[in-house]
């Protein structure tokens, strides 16, 4: 494969403008400990009282802090939705509680792209591979009315809600307008 970089005459520079794979995770959100939004928020404010400023702001040094002093259960992880800002750079919108494990990757995804629908809103459609179609059939099949996290890169994209089983190996997600 021949990469050309125009104005990049730098390896590093040309590392770093092509970076990493990004990675593409499913996990289920715990709604059991979500409705505990009191509590949950009571836990995040005595735990920006407790860390150093730059451990708060490390979304798995406090998802881990939560952890070991029992604010959420050990079989699960706190994640963060992030806003870009007008001025560039983000910062944390809304939190998940997930639960910590991975049903599907984006290993599993043959196909992903947005398209319209009929009432000019956008969506996402996926095409999965056959394993990650039978999974993903599974998983939303036993999870109706629940959600289910789209995390790229330690970051939730969106949770959106499982309506119904999902088999057929396509899946759509709505998006919405504004």
């Amino acid at each position: 494969i021949n990469v050309q970089l125009p104005a990049i005459d730098d390896v590093q520079q040309a590392i770093s403008a092509i970076g990493t794979a990004a990675v593409l995770e499913f996990m289920l959100v715990d709604e059991e400990v979500m409705k505990q939004g009191r509590d949950l928020e009571r836990s995040l404010f005595d735990a920006e009282k407790e860390m150093e400023p730059g451990h708060f702001l490390d979304d798995s040094v406090l998802s881990d802090h939560l952890v070991r002093t029992a604010q959420i259960p050990p079989t699960t992880r706190l994640m963060w939705e992030y806003k870009a800002l007008p001025e560039g750079g983000k910062e944390r919108a809304d939190y998940y509680v997930v639960k910590d494990e991975i049903m599907l990757t984006g290993d599993d995804i043959n196909d992903a792209s947005v398209s319209i629908n009929q009432f000019n809103e956008p969506y996402v459609a996926m095409e999965f591979k056959p394993r990650g179609a039978s999974i993903f059939a599974e998983v939303t099949g036993a999870n109706v009315n629940r959600r289910f996290a789209i995390v790229l890169d330690r970051q939730v994209r969106s949770a959106p809600n499982i309506r119904e089983k999902i088999a057929g190996g396509r899946a759509s997600i709505e998006m919405g307008v504004g």
